[in-house]
């Protein structure tokens, strides 16, 4: 049986008619250090499909489920639900649609806070919180990482100023500014 196991490891369930959907999610779990594993792309000639499906989901930290129609009605996804949640993987929908109403799938997910994924909603940041994940840095020497930190060194030096200068009551009329007003004021 070969090692599977990543530190970060995240099987993902889906339909194959939710594919696209699946292919757009990958990449940002990628970019934050996770090993998303999904049979499309982790499975070699030869495989036994269902033992190595078990192997992954036992390998994984979490188990992602893309819900919809398509996936309700897909026995393999019901199975690999059902078998996560008896290795007790935490298990995250993420919901395109609603499968139907006698789909098993929605009968095992039932008591499972899920992520609304469709159309037009920006799933990511809930899906980041699920997952641990820390908010993406800027990258460095970009725009928006320079405008970012040249409004926190404003800030910065504010604070600095308004901590070390002494309160108007304790100056007195016609002092000079400060020591530290002049050198980072002329730094300016």
């Amino acid at each position: 049986m070969p090692d599977d196991r990543l530190e970060h490891s995240i099987f993902i369930s889906f339909a194959e008619e939710d594919l696209s959907f699946v292919e757009g999610l990958v990449r940002p779990l990628r970019d934050r250090g996770f090993e998303p594993w999904y049979y499309l792309t982790s499975m070699k000639a030869g495989d036994q499909i269902h033992q190595r499906l078990m192997q992954a989901i036992v390998a994984a930290t979490e188990v992602i489920v893309v819900v919809s129609r398509h996936s309700g009605q897909s026995q393999y996804v019901t199975r690999e639900i059902s078998f996560a949640q008896q290795q007790g993987k935490p298990i995250i929908p993420l919901v395109l649609n609603e499968p139907n109403d006698d789909s098993p799938l929605k009968l095992l997910l039932a008591d499972i806070h899920r992520i609304d994924a469709q159309r037009g909603h920006d799933y990511m940041p809930q899906l980041q919180q699920a997952l641990n994940i820390p908010p993406r840095p800027l990258p460095y020497g970009s725009p928006i990482f320079k405008a970012v930190q040249k409004k926190r060194c404003k800030a910065l030096y504010r604070a600095l100023k308004k901590s070390l200068t002494p309160p108007e009551s304790a100056v007195g009329a016609g002092s000079e500014r400060s020591h530290v007003d002049r050198s980072v004021g002329a730094s300016q």
